[in-house]
């Protein structure tokens, strides 16, 4: 099987399409963990997998991992301790320095052009003037490498390798950049989120404790649900009466659904996207009776 092309490019192929996946497996994952809105209709991997930043992220990552990869190949082939005639009898050292240079400066070229497609597919809870410009300042700075690479790929052999160190010092001075706004970008889209959890925190704690203090009371009467304390647990983070906070006004519900209580009820349960400029709306089916939702659109509509 010695001259068998066909099954030694498969026996390598295989472990990298395998390899490949798992990458995508876990960006489909940390993905899905930024928008808990998205849990409730989301029904598995594959739905997941269809978000619509998924892919871009995915060959973002991709390409920055071919850049760095092609990189540090250049570095261990340019050593001068590496015995490169001795396992390369066809090809010169310059003809494989030149090789990974053109895979790093294609691969950043790709990413000038998978960065804007993964801001533009990125929900909008996310984004922030900080979170946008600390962005922008490492796609600044990542195009200075870029040009270096250009002129590592157009030199000669005498000559190549002139800027690597300058390169390897702007490209991770860009991937601290990116990273730094990845990070920024996280901590908006789940700062409600956050809130709301310390919100609902504090309300049980505070059930907790007046359980403890009142050993003899019913539990109807210590766990009294209303309409109020159901629109504070899960409404209040994200709706305020007359002013826009994630989502829109209750001013705006009560005059869309003036005279149709069962319509806002159903658009609780299942929620879509009315308007541009708003994030979705996480469904509350099945996580709140269909009594409580009553108690809940009555304190909606009733609200001064």
């Amino acid at each position: 099987m010695e001259n068998n092309r066909p099954l030694h490019v498969a026996i390598l192929t295989l472990p990298m399409a395998i390899f490949l996946f798992i990458p995508l497996v876990f960006l489909t994952n940390i993905n899905l963990m930024l928008f808990p809105d998205k849990w409730s209709v989301v029904g598995g991997f594959l739905d997941a997998l269809l978000l619509p930043n998924v892919f871009p992220r995915y060959f973002h990552f991709f390409n920055a991992s071919l850049t760095v990869t092609a990189l540090f190949l250049f570095y261990w082939i340019s050593r001068k301790s590496f015995p490169f005639e001795e396992y390369f009898k066809k090809y010169t050292r310059y003809d494989f320095q030149k090789r990974f240079y053109s895979i790093a400066f294609a691969c950043s070229i790709a990413q000038f052009l998978f960065g804007p497609v993964i801001l533009f597919t990125l929900p909008n809870q996310g984004l922030g003037m900080d979170m946008i410009l600390t962005i922008l300042t490492g796609a600044g700075i990542a195009i200075i490498p870029t040009w270096y690479l250009w002129k590592e790929v157009t030199a000669k052999a005498e000559e190549i390798g002139k800027y690597f160190t300058r390169i390897a010092v702007l490209l991770s001075l860009t991937v601290v950049f990116m990273g730094t706004g990845r990070h920024l970008y996280r901590a908006n889209a789940l700062a409600p989120h956050r809130a709301a959890m310390e919100k609902n925190t504090e309300a049980y704690l505070a059930q907790v404790e007046q359980a403890k203090n009142n050993p003899d009371a019913k539990k109807e009467e210590v766990l009294e649900v209303t309409g109020a304390s159901i629109w504070d647990t899960k409404c209040s983070v994200c709706h305020a009466k007359d002013k826009k906070l994630v989502g829109p006004p209750v001013l705006e519900m009560q005059e869309i659904y003036a005279s149709d209580k069962a319509g806002l009820i159903k658009w609780i349960k299942v929620p879509g996207r009315k308007r541009e400029g708003y994030p979705p709306m996480p469904g509350f089916e099945g996580q709140i009776s269909d009594a409580d939702l009553e108690k809940l659109a009555d304190f909606i509509l009733q609200m001064k």
